[in-house]
């Protein structure tokens, strides 16, 4: 599995990582682009917390949608989006319409800080098992001690879309 991480601040430094990607992936490729950035149901900021439309540091859906799904068709629809952003999940109600990803998990509403405990236990089960349901599940059953030594469940406000779909189903 190799692991790369790029600092992205607005929408054309993404734009160039996509190309960049493209140009390193295969069919036989599956990749997990995960994003750290602001978000509301509109789109993502790639710096301050407002989406707006005419900000080169935000990128709406429909225009990030038609970024990835390159990605996508490369990689014979084995692109999973992990969107660390606040209600990102409102990208999943075009998944179905749109297929620009096999599976996405995103931000149901705030994402806190405390989660980041739940990113390490979905990757290090993604790592083990290379099943992406197998890790987000354990991602939402992972339980933490606090310091009185109190098992507490994270709540996880992240939400999984899966989308099976073969190249020529994407397509259509």
């Amino acid at each position: 599995m190799n692991v790369c991480f790029e600092t992205v601040e607005n929408k054309k430094d993404f734009k160039e990582v996509v190309t960049c990607l493209l140009k390193q992936v295969s069919k036989e490729t599956t990749l997990v682009l995960h994003l750290c950035v602001h978000g509301d149901e509109n789109g993502i900021a790639f710096k301050g917390y407002e989406v707006n439309q005419s900000d080169d540091d935000c990128i709406l859906w429909d225009e990030f949608i038609q970024t990835v799904k390159p990605l996508n068709e490369a990689v014979d629809c084995n692109l999973i989006l992990f969107l660390q952003a606040c209600f990102s999940s409102s990208l999943g109600e075009k998944l179905s319409k749109t297929k620009f990803c096999k599976c996405l998990i995103a931000g149901e509403g705030l994402v806190h800080s405390k989660e980041l405990e739940l990113l390490f236990q979905f990757y290090k089960t993604y790592a083990e098992t290379m099943d992406v349901k197998s890790a987000y599940d354990a991602m939402i059953n992972t339980k933490y001690v606090d310091v009185y030594h109190n098992e507490i469940q994270i709540y996880s406000s992240y939400k999984c879309f899966l989308n099976d779909v073969s190249v020529e189903e994407m397509k259509e």
